[in-house]
């Protein structure tokens, strides 16, 4: 696998323009990938002020689009979120690893492993709140303006996750979407979708697991068929009220704090 952070991928992160949910607790990945038609998750009313759950009512189960309008203000729905990302290449079994901290609106700090059998090879990215730094494998720092949406990334691949807003829409759109029911993903309640669409370069599938209370997405799998290219997903995820400041700090400052 070949990955740098490139000039067209600054000019995306600068252009695009992006829009609390308190839940606690860490979880590790073991669960299965799916039940098929377990609607009763998605179906049992919620307490009235439990207004981060998809699916609150079976009115919304039927209406894709109420999922669509949770998605859409994920970034409102939680303060702060740490965890890890697993990117798995199903058909070598390469694996690139994501660790993050987003706290919300505008700050973040992720770590980009290109291959998880070198961990020692990686480029980061912090934004404090005022500035974007990227730091890539040569350890060059290249400084940026935040963009509209402060916890967009501009390294690591994974926004679909965390801003499930950006293309959700378009990706229900662009084929059949069939809502598959409700599982437990990562100790967390979760909706389940699929869609089958155009054969792209990702095949004609996807998979995808939604957070009922935060709205992230936990998991996105393309397939082919029933045959599995790419797993997106969590493989440890926590919300907490703030995060580390530690992970905020310049790099620049850290450096000279290191040598």
């Amino acid at each position: 696998m070949k990955h740098k952070w490139s000039l067209l991928t600054i000019v995306i992160f600068l252009m695009v323009v992006g829009c609390d949910v308190r839940n606690y607790g860490t979880a590790t990945q073991d669960g299965p990938l799916i039940e098929e038609s377990n609607l009763n998750l998605l179906t049992t009313p919620t307490e009235p002020n439990n207004s981060g759950q998809i699916g609150e009512t079976k009115e919304q189960v039927s209406d894709i689009s109420a999922i669509i309008n949770k998605l859409l203000d994920v970034n409102h729905r939680y303060s702060a979120l740490e965890g890890k990302i697993v990117i798995t290449f199903e058909a070598t079994g390469e694996k690139e690893l994501v660790e993050l901290v987003i706290e919300e609106p505008s700050r973040f700090y992720v770590k980009h492993i290109f291959d998880s059998k070198t961990p020692g090879r990686f480029e980061e990215s912090i934004n404090d709140g005022t500035n974007v730094q990227i730091k890539g494998p040569d350890a060059k720092i290249l400084q940026l303006t935040p963009a509209n949406n402060g916890t967009l990334l501009p390294i690591g691949g994974v926004n679909e996750l965390l801003n499930p807003g950006m293309f959700i829409y378009d990706a229900i759109n662009s084929g059949q979407t069939t809502l598959k029911g409700g599982e437990k993903f990562l100790d967390r309640d979760s909706t389940v979708i699929v869609i089958n669409r155009k054969e792209g370069k990702l095949g004609n599938k996807l998979t995808i697991w939604f957070d009922n209370q935060a709205g992230i997405i936990l998991k996105i799998v393309s397939l082919d068929g029933d045959k599995p290219l790419q797993t997106i997903a969590f493989d440890q995820i926590k919300f907490t009220d703030k995060a580390n400041e530690e992970k905020f700090k310049d790099m620049e400052f850290k450096n000279n704090n290191t040598n």
